[in-house]
């Protein structure tokens, strides 16, 4: 996992990536990059983007808790402000929405895209509804032979913190 992350950042964006929703919580951020991971193996070159500027990460303590469980530093991921942003605002990009079912324009400003798919638990309101909750990215993963079970707790965690 810490090598696929760390194989996006500083790099340009392929045209897929996967956005959490913008509180940036603990489910987003870990649904965030195990989607992106599951998509980059099984379907296309896929970046998580965590939907705040990197200095906003560090008030998610619980975010960097978990961050730092796993040996993954906030300078393994990609935000909004990060360099590599700036170059897809006019491409045509797919978007693959996480805990979250409506994109917001508002903060990457991109030109053109399309919702790809969704991975929430509320109503699908813009584009093909994949399930519902963060487990759905874990059972795809697992249908699919991808290797997260280093990951398994950190959902649970996230599962029960909705609770």
């Amino acid at each position: 996992m810490l090598r696929f992350l760390r194989s996006k950042v500083g790099k340009a964006l392929p045209a897929s990536i996967v956005l959490g929703n913008n509180a940036c919580d603990l489910d987003s951020v870990v649904s965030s990059i195990i989607y992106a991971y599951f998509l980059d193996a099984t379907v296309e070159s896929t970046s998580p983007v965590l939907c705040i500027p990197k200095k906003d990460v560090t008030l998610r303590t619980e975010v960097t808790f978990v961050l730092d469980m796993l040996g993954i530093s906030i300078d393994d991921l990609i935000y909004l402000d990060s360099p590599q942003i700036n170059d897809i605002k006019h491409k045509q990009i797919r978007l693959h929405l996480v805990d979250h079912n409506k994109y917001d324009n508002s903060y990457l400003k991109l030109e053109s895209y399309e919702v790809a798919s969704i991975v929430d638990h509320h109503d699908d309101e813009d584009g093909p509804c994949v399930g519902t909750s963060e487990l759905n990215v874990l059972v795809l993963c697992q249908f699919n032979n991808i290797t997260v079970q280093k990951y398994a707790a950190i959902f649970k965690s996230c599962c029960l913190s909705h609770r």
